[in-house]
């Protein structure tokens, strides 16, 4: 079957599509690369950097103290996006499509310190990083329940649900103890946890759709001139920033949701997207794709206030955890 393109429903559906065999089995739900910006050690080699990890029970605890973890095993799960086991330890899975987001992320993120303070066209680099923010908030298994990615996956269920169906089957091929396993470290029903994967599957796709629907998706949720991006510089390092181990801060109201993005201790992003474009996304995947160029980022000096409110925000959005490159506890800033 050939590729077909946004909003056309391929005839037939292949059951493998264009993934190359590979050996990773520790699959990472947010990114080594987006954890090593937030390393207390970054002086090492990259197996071997660690963040300070703290629950989140304890964000007003005095005096409370993380624990040091390894980047390398953190925030992830063996064969979490496995989709087929082969010989000799070979497997089909996500992780050469995750790949292509996550290669650039270090050197994009870094770009991000030198913008200026104002309101510019939004650069690249800025829409890479957000996306791979947006990749990690959707292939996140905490988040699968949660109201945004149920309204998401509503815009794209449709037009995906006979390629994920069709998928099913053969993920239920897979070993049933690593199955079961994952579906109850996260809270799944098997069955749940096997159409979740095979939906992010047809998400990632480029058999499925040119672009994909992650693309055309993100896009909308970066791009689309309704969508207000601002970027907070700390650059005097004044305060400490986390990152929850659901990957993003919300705050929603009746006018719209604020969605933050970490990028290192000392800068995040926020999307502003109004309630009228969050209600329309499904009408909006089979138009054209937002124009490059014609979107702005605000730049903003940031201050504590700001600071303690996106790590307010950041241990509220948090399933049990949030991560730090400083050891010290409650109201981290």
């Amino acid at each position: 079957m050939g590729t077909v393109h946004l909003c056309e429903l391929p005839p037939q559906i292949p059951t493998r599509a264009v993934l190359h065999p590979n050996t990773a089995r520790n699959h990472h739900y947010i990114a080594q690369t987006e954890q090593r910006l937030y390393a207390f050690n970054p002086e090492v080699n990259a197996n071997n950097q660690n963040v300070y990890r703290h629950a989140k029970a304890a964000q007003w605890v005095h005096g409370s103290r993380g624990q040091s973890v390894n980047i390398d095993h953190n925030l992830s799960a063996q064969d979490l996006y496995t989709l087929a086991e082969l010989r000799d330890g070979q497997q089909y899975n996500l992780e050469p499509w995750c790949v292509r987001y996550e290669g650039r992320y270090e050197v994009d993120a870094e770009a991000l310190r030198s913008l200026s303070v104002g309101t510019q066209v939004l650069p690249e680099t800025v829409v890479r990083v957000l996306k791979l923010k947006w990749l990690s908030l959707l292939r996140n298994p905490y988040n699968a329940q949660h109201f945004m990615l149920r309204h998401l996956s509503a815009a794209w269920q449709h037009g995906l649900a006979q390629f994920a169906q069709e998928l099913q089957p053969h993920l239920h091929e897979r070993d049933d103890r690593a199955r079961f396993r994952l579906a109850k470290q996260f809270g799944f029903t098997d069955s749940a946890y096997v159409s979740w994967l095979s939906f992010l599957y047809a998400l990632l796709s480029d058999a499925v759709a040119q672009p994909s629907w992650l693309e055309r998706l993100t896009d909308l949720l970066i791009r689309h001139p309704a969508v207000r991006i601002e970027l907070f510089q700390d650059r005097e390092h004044a305060y400490h920033t986390v990152f929850a181990d659901t990957g993003f801060a919300l705050q929603a109201a009746a006018t719209g949701l604020s969605i933050g993005f970490g990028t290192d201790s000392h800068h995040w992003l926020i999307c502003h997207i109004p309630e009228a474009h969050w209600q329309n996304l499904a009408q909006c995947l089979c138009e054209p794709a937002p124009a490059v160029g014609e979107q702005s980022l605000h730049v903003f000096a940031a201050d504590a206030s700001q600071a303690q409110l996106f790590n307010e925000l950041m241990y509220k959005n948090a399933e049990q955890y949030v991560y730090a490159q400083v050891e010290a506890g409650a109201r981290i800033t």
